[in-house]
């Protein structure tokens, strides 16, 4: 009886010293059963970095760097391209790290996900892909590098398939607020003559209230579009609801409004061939008056 006993301690010792050991060596266990390289993959100079491609089921969209400039392809058309987007991708491929492998079955790459939407990009003359698969915790995927079978853990590319517009939708007015000098609105058989005189504004010899100004430029400066066409819509039959005049560094800047329909207004400004389509709410808030200013 007590030999049996015995036994049996014996026996559950040795599984408490085995779990033991399992649990403070797992992750050396599983290195060695799935070896991983946590070195980074890419090298860290962008400038090397000269094209970018998004594969998404039947969709693919294009950048490439052209004289220090991306641009990325939408509809056979060429647009300069979403910055935000083109650095979240080229942060994500230069901190890539194959830091937690959690399969190397060729097989299992449809359950993770990895077998259809990925990343390309060119660097140095080589392609680099990753297969972007399902969202694992807060801001990680899947993940498998070019062709191979290892499907990993990593950050980086959540959300880059659904992040915004591939193009750069921001109508970029100002690039410094500071150069500009004199403002002229239209709308409605109403114009308003905004002048600086040095630090100060004003409007019919009355002093424009700094916020106020200074909101309104800012208004300028972050205007942003849903829409953006390099073949112009039909304006001529459009109605012409506001004409902003700015004057920047001895330079005139003419923005015209065309409302489109109750829902957005289409933007053509002198200078440029682009045709932007502009929210409603967005158009409506540039309909100053005198009392907007100086009241």
């Amino acid at each position: 009886m007590r030999k049996k006993i015995r036994k049996r301690l014996v026996m559950l010792i040795g599984i408490l010293v085995f779990l033991c050991f399992f649990y403070l060596f797992k992750e050396k266990i599983k290195d060695l059963i799935l070896p991983n390289n946590g070195d980074i993959i890419i090298s860290d100079d962008k400038k090397n970095i000269t094209q970018i491609e998004l594969v998404g089921g039947r969709d693919k969209i294009p950048y490439f760097l052209k004289n220090g400039t991306w641009y990325c392809k939408k509809n056979n058309q060429t647009f300069k391209a979403n910055e935000e987007n083109v650095k979240k991708i080229i942060s994500a491929f230069l901190s890539l790290k194959k830091d937690e492998i959690v399969s190397n079955n060729a097989k299992k790459h449809a359950n993770f996900e990895v077998n259809s939407q990925k990343v390309s990009i060119v660097n140095d003359g080589k392609t680099f892909s990753v297969y972007v698969g399902k969202n694992v915790g807060y801001d990680k995927n899947y993940l498998r590098l070019n062709e191979e079978n290892d499907v990993f853990i990593g950050g980086g590319f959540y959300g880059v398939f659904s992040d915004a517009d591939c193009r750069d939708l921001k109508v970029n007015l100002i690039k410094n607020e500071n150069d500009i000098t004199e403002i002229s609105l239209d709308h409605n058989s109403k114009k308003l003559s905004l002048k600086k005189q040095g630090e100060r504004w004003v409007l019919n010899n009355k002093e424009i209230k700094k916020e106020r100004i200074d909101f309104f430029i800012n208004e300028l400066a972050t205007l942003k579009g849903n829409d953006v066409f390099t073949s112009n819509p039909e304006l001529g039959n459009l109605e012409k609801s506001l004409v902003i005049n700015l004057k920047i560094k001895n330079q005139n800047k003419t923005l015209g409004f065309y409302r489109k329909d109750n829902y957005n207004y289409y933007l053509k400004i002198s200078e440029s061939d682009l045709v932007y389509q502009i929210s409603s709410t967005y158009v409506e808030s540039l309909k100053k008056e005198e009392g907007n200013f100086v009241d």
